[in-house]
């Protein structure tokens, strides 16, 4: 497996991977739409996404975003990660969260920070077990078909 920086050609396929991942379980926004190529071309250009490539195919890939577009949270990477399918549990995302620290530090990023659903425990597991820790929880953050899901703050200093 290589993990690398993303690249627009890359545009479909993480596209792919992210519409194919989308659950009300584990976002609580509506799937990406099937138009959104472009987006994620600029996104990928920007160089905001690694991806993780096993036998010549994008299995799996991670965002770095800046959380808000302020100087005060510079230091800061949000990131987002989605496996296809098919490479779950296969160690790709585990991957991905190792190289992220590194790709993060080069964009002058100094503190890794995600959300995850309450509903979501086997992402959460991943992230304490990748080093990131509880920093807060909103609880009944998002009602998602009917029910009120608490939305977990983590982080990891780099």
């Amino acid at each position: 497996m290589v993990i690398r920086i993303g690249e627009a050609r890359d545009a479909m396929r993480v596209l792919e991977i992210d519409r194919l991942t989308w659950a009300p379980w584990n976002s609580p926004t509506p799937p990406p739409a099937a138009d959104a190529t472009e987006h994620y071309r600029g996104a990928l250009r920007a160089g905001e996404f690694l991806v993780a490539e096993r036998d010549g195919e994008v299995c799996g890939r991670l965002g770095l975003h800046t959380p808000f577009p302020i100087p005060s949270s510079a230091h800061v990477a949000l990131i987002d990660i989605n496996v296809h399918p098919e490479r779950q549990r296969q160690g790709i995302a585990t991957a991905l969260l190792a190289a992220a620290p590194d790709r993060a530090r080069r964009l002058g990023k100094r503190k890794l920070t995600l959300r995850v659903l309450s509903t979501n425990p086997v992402a959460h597991r991943l992230y304490v077990h990748a080093g990131f820790e509880e920093e807060g929880r909103l609880k009944g953050e998002f009602l998602i078909d009917g029910s009120l899901v608490d939305d977990i703050l983590m982080a990891k200093w780099i």
